[in-house]
């Protein structure tokens, strides 16, 4: 069941590739023990990653969601960074995902691109018990294609 988080968080801010998009378009909850983010028309499967994606090439995108006491802080209080790798299969016309981490993989198939990049998203949740619970944070969200080179 997802909880909604208290009112303490006050700035909810998303930065998808080159593009930015506003605080209300990043959504945030409580899933179990959890802070999950997740915006209602998140579009990064487009352009030229698609393109490479349908050309055969797999990409991979860096993710990070950030908890900071002020929105300029360059020190977060915590944060869930992850690599996803993504590809496409041509003849199926769906999308696969894996989470890459210094620990763990966790992959996914058969999706479509919203599906994937949901999953994207849904990886990236940070532990409740990081979270501050006395006082105001900030949430941000950051999604970056990396670079191929």
């Amino acid at each position: 069941m997802k909880n909604r988080i208290p009112l303490a968080i006050f700035l909810l801010s998303a930065s998808v590739l080159c593009g930015t998009l506003r605080a209300q378009d990043l959504a945030v909850h409580l899933d179990g023990d959890y802070l999950r983010v997740s915006l209602p028309h998140i579009d990064f499967l487009q352009g030229k990653p698609l393109n490479r994606l349908k050309d055969g090439v797999s990409v991979a995108f860096i993710g990070k969601v950030t908890i900071s006491s002020t929105p300029t802080s360059l020190t977060p209080i915590a944060q869930s960074v992850a690599r996803f790798a993504l590809s496409y299969d041509i003849l199926e016309e769906k999308f696969s995902v894996t989470k890459i981490g210094q620990t763990s993989r966790r992959s996914q198939s058969n999706l479509t691109a919203q599906a994937a990049e949901l999953w994207c998203l849904d990886n990236l949740g940070i532990d409740r018990s990081e979270l501050p619970a006395d006082r105001p944070f900030y949430v941000n969200l950051d999604l970056q294609l990396e670079d191929p080179r």
